[in-house]
């Protein structure tokens, strides 16, 4: 955007100013505090203790099974897919979930085949199952996919052999695949991302019938069946160095057990036999931290195979069996949750940063801790740990004073973090070491951040340079361009969490056309149905005026270049009758691979036809939506507005702003003190700004500091792109109430 052109985003904010000099705020929250900083990092992340569990019968699932390796809880809902199931006595499509909230079980989609004793897991709000055997007992490859959002089946890449009686959970956002009965060590990773299966270091010591669980970053695998019987050991498989490394053995053998990780500190083994004969309700600990193992409160009923899963501190295991020669298929789910203690403090959010950062920017990192045990408590050292690259960056710790009652939150803020360049992923850490804490199964919460640009207005210049739209970015035809990382960093459409800098979007205009470039980086190949989209709420209504000139376009690769306009009406998928298309013409579009990878330009002309972009000349204000997608099989890569869930692609109310400048600023000319509030338009407030009968304009920072003070005596107040630089401001007229604005040059 040109220097001139400046852009005040206004919010109203309830302030109160104890003087000119000072913007102060005021507001109140229970137990929000800074406490004094202290520089001891001695303290490692305690391992949880020995923890008693208080076993409950819950509402059991409709049919008895065993040997579901599609399971997990995905927000509140706990799902079971497949097995070996009493109805039929043999491999099941059937799908349950499990509602802890309400004790209740909802049928779901079957599955498109059945499956039982494979192995899967959870990646953001979709359930994998690979592999296992069907009802003929024939072993499979297949990998199908749940998207608990849509309730949707669908098939994916098969793994590279067929295999069941393997093991696996999903870490960092791949599934991996372990063993088979053929007691191997093979490893596959599966990238949902790219739709593709990798081998992976193979396992030292080969194994079926194991258990496995994610947790810290890492994938564990816990005994089974060997090739010398049934076995007590633990591995850890680093995603990262693609190495495996032995970890403490378990308290003793076990095969036909399940595992399942608890807050990504521990995972708990329950079940199974240790002689292959006799099933048993032993549940033991394992501590991810400290590399150690506990023997907790066994489960009421003695079984193997069973199906487990975690939901608030609370442990549900459902199904099972207890006999491996005549099959019996339990349908018994018995929740097991964790008594109180007198002393018992933990982390129960990360409050701050969250799961994106801007990059280079300043963060106040904050944890909510709860008093989850019956005494108050106080002088409670909180520590926050954030690591990049496997290299500890940040490392502080403060002392929350109290008291903090049972039952009682607390906010605590540690000093500021300083967030390096875009592209980069952190480990945040935070948690408790109360001295004579006697649960330490809660102290501790991990989570993934990434620095990332979040905006939730974008502004298209008025171009300087015409481009030629030949599918070659030309960074000297771009130059005067939006150019934003619209990167699926948070896995907004589902395909998996994308690197930031894999998709940029350009966008420019002129009296006449609007003109889109999308630099794909992360697809080095041009094939049929790679596309990406531009939705445009043209009235800025927030909504879609039905078969309206309201629309979007799709610019696709389909064996030539191409593009698609529809006509979005309403909520609800678009009749094809309702397609345009067109090579050229109206639109046009170009693609190539010259640079590298992925290149489209395109450009769409304004005017009042319905494939045109209803638009003026200069200075218009849209709602937009924009996503990128890869061939094969509609992979999705970007999307903005970053945070916008792509199951809201029709829902203009869900959309970021997208402010096509002009070429000359307006002058907004001062009619009373309101001239803040009544020069918004469409929520923008267009500069320079004009002031003759106000005698002071007070501006200030976000820290409440008085940045300028402009008065009328010597003639009026001109607010233009000389008097501020970019930033957050706070305005005040006279004794008018302050408004919040954001100036983008």
């Amino acid at each position: 955007m040109k220097l001139r052109s400046i852009l005040f985003i206004l919010l109203s904010v309830i302030l109160i100013f104890a003087n000119e000099n000072s913007l102060i705020a005021n507001y109140s929250r229970t137990n929000d505090v800074a406490p004094a900083f202290s520089s001891s990092f001695t303290n490692e992340p305690q391992a949880p203790k020995t923890l008693t569990i208080i076993w409950s019968t819950k509402a059991p699932i409709p049919y008895g099974r065993y040997w579901a390796g599609g399971k997990g809880v995905v927000r509140d809902t706990f799902y079971v897919c497949g097995g070996r199931c009493s109805l039929g006595q043999t491999s099941t499509r059937k799908v349950h979930a499990y509602v802890p909230e309400t004790n209740t079980w909802i049928s779901m989609p079957d599955m498109p085949a059945p499956r039982r004793a494979g192995a899967g897991g959870v990646i953001g709000n979709k359930i994998y199952y690979a592999g296992g055997r069907d009802s003929t007992n024939i072993t499979t490859a297949t990998l199908f996919e749940f998207d608990c959002d849509t309730k949707t089946w669908s098939q994916k890449a098969n793994m590279p052999a067929a295999r069941w009686a393997c093991c696996g959970d999903a870490v960092g956002g791949k599934l991996y695949v372990v063993g088979d009965e053929n007691r191997t060590g093979t490893t596959y990773e599966y990238d949902p991302t790219n739709n593709s299966w990798t081998q992976k270091a193979t396992l030292p010591v080969g194994r079926g019938w194991a258990a496995a669980a994610g947790a810290g970053g890492k994938l564990y695998v816990f005994g089974g069946a060997g090739s010398a019987g049934v076995l007590n050991d633990c591995w850890e498989f680093d995603p990262q160095n693609n190495t495996w490394t032995q970890k403490a053995n378990m308290p003793g053998p076990r095969e036909y057990h399940s595992a399942v990780a608890f807050n990504d500190t521990a995972i708990f083994i329950i079940g199974g036999t240790g002689d292959g004969t006799n099933p048993v309700n032993t549940v033991w600990r394992y501590s991810v931290t400290t590399n150690t193992w506990e023997v907790e409160t066994p489960m009421p009923t003695s079984r193997g195979w069973a199906i487990l899963g975690t939901y608030r501190d609370k442990i549900y295991v459902v199904g099972g069996s207890q006999d491996w020669g005549t099959t019996r298929y339990l349908a018994i789910n018995e929740e097991g949750s964790f008594i109180t203690y007198e002393n018992d403090v933990g982390i129960e959010a990360i409050r701050s940063p969250g799961g994106i950062v801007s990059p280079n920017s300043q963060i106040t990192p904050i944890a909510k801790i709860r008093n989850f045990g019956i005494l108050p408590q106080q002088d409670i050292p909180v520590y926050c740990w954030i690591d990049s690259a496997n290299v500890r960056i940040y490392e502080q710790n403060v002392t929350y004073p109290g008291p903090l009652a049972p039952n009682d939150t607390a906010l605590v803020t540690f000093p500021f973090w300083q967030v390096g360049n875009a592209g980069n992923t952190y480990q945040i850490t935070m948690f408790t070491n109360l001295p004579n804490d006697t649960n330490r199964g809660n102290d501790t919460l991990r989570q993934s951040t990434f620095s990332f640009l979040v905006r939730d207005t974008l502004v298209a210049p008025f171009r300087e340079v015409t481009p030629t739209i030949d599918g070659v970015i030309d960074s000297l035809e771009w130059r005067d361009a939006l150019k934003v990382d619209i990167s699926d960093v948070l896995n907004m459409q589902g395909s998996g969490a994308r690197p930031a800098g894999s998709v940029f979007l350009y966008c420019k205009h002129d009296s006449a056309n609007v003109y889109w470039a999308l630099d794909f980086k992360a697809k080095t190949i041009r094939e049929n149905y790679d596309q990406f989209g531009c939705y445009l709420d043209e009235n800025y209504s927030r909504t879609w005026t039905l078969d309206s000139s309201e629309g979007n376009h799709w610019f696709v690769w389909l064996n030539q270049d191409t593009v698609v306009y529809r006509a979005l009406l309403g909520t609800g998928n678009i009749p094809s009758a309702y397609w345009i298309r067109w090579a050229s013409g109206n639109g046009i579009s170009r693609t190539s691979t010259n640079a590298g990878n992925l290149q489209f330009e395109a450009v769409i002309n304004k005017g009042n036809l319905k494939w045109n972009y209803t638009l003026n000349p200069e200075w218009d204000t849209v709602g937009f939506y924009a996503y990128a997608a890869a061939a094969p099989g509609n992979v999705f890569w970007g999307t903005w507005p970053t945070t916008m869930p792509g199951t809201q692609w029709n829902n203009a109310a869900a959309y970021g702003t997208l402010i096509f400048a002009g070429w000359h600023p307006p002058m907004v000319e001062e009619m009373n003190n309101h001239i803040l509030k009544k020069a918004i338009v469409n929520n923008i407030f267009k500069m320079p700004l004009k002031l003759t009968n106000t005698k002071n304009l007070l501006i200030y920072d976000t820290k409440g500091s008085l940045v300028r003070k402009l008065t009328t005596e010597k003639g009026p107040i001109i607010l233009g792109p000389d008097n501020l630089k970019s930033g957050i401001y706070f305005l005040k007229i006279d004794n008018s109430q302050p408004i919040k604005a954001v100036i983008l040059k």
